[in-house]
C-alpha cells in the first residue's frame, strides 16, 4: 500500500513490478509494463504515456527495502502478451505460493487492511492512486509534472480528474498582471 501512496501506480503497475525494474539507489522505479486483468501473465501498459520513470521518495525508498529485505522473491517465468517469456523476474510484490497475486486478491488484502485500520469502505486501493495525485497538488506541483507521474495520456485527463484540487489564485494572478503593468501610465 505504501508503495502506491508514494508512486501513484496503477494496481496492475504494482503487481507486474520486478525489482530489476527498480533503483534504489539512483531512487527510481521504471513502468513499461503491468499484469494483466487476469493476473496471469505481463502486458504493456495503459497507454504510451503510462510508461515512465517515476522518482522515489525517501519514504519510497525504505519501504521497498523493507519489502525485499522481508519478503525475498523467488526468479519465475513470466509470459508476455506480446508473444515472448520473461525468465527468472523477480516480481516486487509475490504471492506466497511465489506466482503472481491476482489484481482482486489484492483488493481483498486491502479491504483487509482498511477494515483494520478503521478507515470507511469508500477508501479503496485506487484512493491512494488519487492521494498521491492530491498530494503532489498541495506542494505545487504543475499539471504537467502531475500528469506524467500519473502515467495519464493527456493533460486533459489530469486537470478533469485533479483540476478542483489545485489553489484558486486569484490574488496571484492580479498580482503577476499590476507587477507587470506597473510601469505603465495610462
Amino acid at each position: 500500500m505504501a508503495l502506491t501512496v508514494s508512486t501513484g501506480l496503477r494496481r496492475c503497475e504494482v503487481l507486474g513490478l520486478t525489482w530489476d525494474r527498480v533503483d534504489l539507489v539512483a531512487g527510481t522505479l521504471t513502468v513499461d509494463r503491468q499484469l494483466d486483468a487476469d493476473g496471469r501473465r505481463l502486458a504493456p501498459v495503459k497507454t504510451r504515456n503510462s510508461e515512465r520513470v517515476i522518482p522515489l521518495g525517501a519514504a519510497a525508498v525504505r519501504a521497498l527495502e523493507a519489502l525485499r529485505d522481508d519478503y525475498p522473491t523467488v526468479p519465475v517465468d513470466l509470459d508476455h502478451s506480446d508473444g515472448y517469456t520473461v525468465h527468472g523476474a523477480h516480481l516486487v510484490v509475490q504471492a506466497r505460493t511465489k506466482t503472481p497475486v491476482h489484481p482482486s486478491y489484492l483488493g481483498h488484502v486491502f479491504k483487509d487492511a482498511r477494515e483494520a485500520a478503521g478507515l470507511p469502505a469508500g477508501v479503496t486501493l485506487h484512493t491512494l492512486r488519487h492521494t498521491f495525485a492530491s498530494m503532489l497538488i498541495a506542494q505545487g506541483t504543475q499539471p504537467r509534472v502531475i500528469q506524467e507521474r500519473m502515467g495519464h495520456g493527456s493533460i486533459v485527463i489530469t486537470m478533469d480528474t485533479y483540476g478542483h484540487l489545485f489553489p484558486v489564485e486569484d490574488n496571484k494572478t492580479r498580482d503577476a498582471i499590476d507587477t507587470a503593468l506597473s510601469g505603465l501610465t495610462w
